[in-house]
């Protein structure tokens, strides 16, 4: 009667080691697919990608949003660049993503700062759309949803 119980035990015992190994082997392929996809979720499959770029224009860059603000209200500090971002925007822009456009912008030479405010550098363009009824755009004051930021061809 022991020895009975003794290989039912054991039957049993390989039973889950190979109830295991199959287990194993299933976590192994999870843990491939969810690497799989977050990188297919950063940068997408190329026939999307495709697909996208053909239905939407380009978004414009910060950057530029960035350079077509201080176009139209002319020289800012930080704080009311972002405030002017998040309005036009529509959602929150971080301080910090405006903090290092700003000086990025400032290397290559679009804006520059005097120390209290950031503006346009002359001869860097202009807003690519202006609100109807804005002379020069500087220092006018204006309803945001009339200023609407126009991405570059």
């Amino acid at each position: 009667m022991t020895d009975e119980y003794i290989y039912r035990i054991r039957s049993r015992i390989a039973e889950i080691e190979r109830e295991l190994q199959r287990i194993q082997a299933l976590e192994d392929e999870l843990e491939e697919l969810r690497v799989a996809e977050r990188v297919l979720g950063r940068f997408g499959s190329i026939s999307e990608v495709a697909i996208n770029d053909r239905k939407q224009p380009r978004k414009q860059s910060i950057g530029d949003q960035i350079v077509q603000v201080l176009g139209f209200y002319g020289p800012l500090r930080a704080g009311a660049i972002t405030q002017k971002l998040d309005e036009i925007r529509g959602s929150e822009t971080r301080k910090l993503t405006v903090n290092v456009t700003l000086s990025r912008l400032k290397a290559t030479k679009r804006i520059d700062y005097d120390g209290k405010r950031w503006f346009v550098i002359e001869g860097d363009e202009a807003p690519a759309v202006q609100p109807a009824g804005a002379s020069s755009g500087r220092g006018d004051t204006l309803p945001i949803e009339r200023l609407r930021l126009i991405p570059k061809p």
